[in-house]
C-alpha cells in the first residue's frame, strides 16, 4: 500500500497510535481517487470471550486473561468501515493448538478471510494435524513462532521433514515468527523444501537498538534467493 506522505505525514504522527487511528490515517493517504485499490490486511489475529472458544494453551497457563477481547464482528465492522478486500486470520496464543475460533471466523464470513493457525510442530502427527486443518477446515497455512524457544533446534531438524513434505503437497503456507540467529535453519529448510511458501513476521525481529541491525536484516535478506520466500 502506498501512503501519500502529504496526507499522512509521519513527521505529526504520534509516537503510538492504535490499529483503528492507523487505519483511518491510511485510508485517507488512499485519497477518493485510490478506494478501489485492493487493499488485504496480512496480519490479523482474533479472539473471544464466549466460553464456546476457551483460552487454553498448554504450554503457557498464564495466558488465560487479557483486558479487552477482538472478535471477529469488530474486526469485519472496521473492515468494511476502512476498505479492505481481504484479509489473513491469525491465531493467537490464547487457545494453544486449537484453531477452532480461526475457523469459525473463516467460515462465518466467506470470501473475506484466509486463514493461518497454530501447529506443534513437537506433538503427535505434526503432518496429520497440517491435514486436517488444510483440508476438513479450509486453512491455508500454519504459523510457528521459534522465537519463544530461542535455544531450540527443532526447526530444521529431521523430524521436521514429514510435515514440510506434506505442507509442499498440499501447497501450504508456512509463516515464522522467528529470531535473526534461528534464520539459518529457516534457510535451510527452505532449500530442502522448495514448494513450502514461507512468510517471515515482524522482519525477523531484528534488534533495531544494536549499532550494526542490518547484520540482522542480512541474515532474512538470505531468504530472497528462495522464490517461495
Amino acid at each position: 500500500m502506498d501512503l501519500n506522505r502529504t496526507a499522512l505525514n509521519t513527521d505529526t504522527m504520534p509516537r503510538e497510535i492504535n490499529r483503528r487511528q492507523f487505519l483511518s490515517l491510511a485510508a485517507a493517504a488512499l485519497g477518493p481517487t485510490n478506494r478501489r485499490r485492493l487493499v488485504i490486511d496480512t496480519h490479523l489475529e482474533v479472539w473471544t470471550f464466549d466460553p464456546k472458544f476457551p483460552f487454553h494453551h498448554p504450554e503457557h497457563p498464564e495466558l488465560k486473561r487479557v483486558a479487552v477481547e477482538a472478535p471477529i464482528e469488530n474486526e469485519v465492522a472496521e473492515m468494511r468501515e476502512f476498505g479492505l478486500k481481504f484479509a489473513v486470520l491469525i491465531n493467537p496464543r490464547y487457545y494453544g493448538w486449537d484453531n477452532s475460533y480461526i475457523s469459525y471466523s473463516l467460515h462465518k464470513y466467506p470470501g473475506l478471510f484466509v486463514a493461518h493457525g497454530l501447529l506443534n510442530p513437537l506433538g503427535a502427527d505434526p503432518a496429520g494435524r497440517l491435514r486436517y486443518w488444510v483440508q476438513e477446515q479450509g486453512f491455508q497455512g500454519m504459523r510457528f513462532s521459534p522465537l519463544y524457544a530461542p535455544h531450540s533446534t527443532w526447526l530444521n531438524s529431521r523430524e521436521q521433514y514429514p510435515l514440510w513434505r506434506e505442507a509442499e503437497r498440499l501447497g501450504a503456507v508456512f509463516n515464522f515468527y522467528i529470531l535473526p540467529h534461528q534464520m539459518p535453519m529457516l534457510e535451510d529448510m527452505a532449500g530442502r523444501f522448495p514448494g513450502v511458501k514461507i512468510v517471515v513476521d515482524h522482519l525477523g525481529k531484528p534488534d533495531l537498538k544494536a549499532a550494526d541491525p542490518w547484520a540482522d536484516f542480512r541474515r532474512m535478506f538470505r531468504l530472497k534467493r528462495f522464490p517461495q520466500a
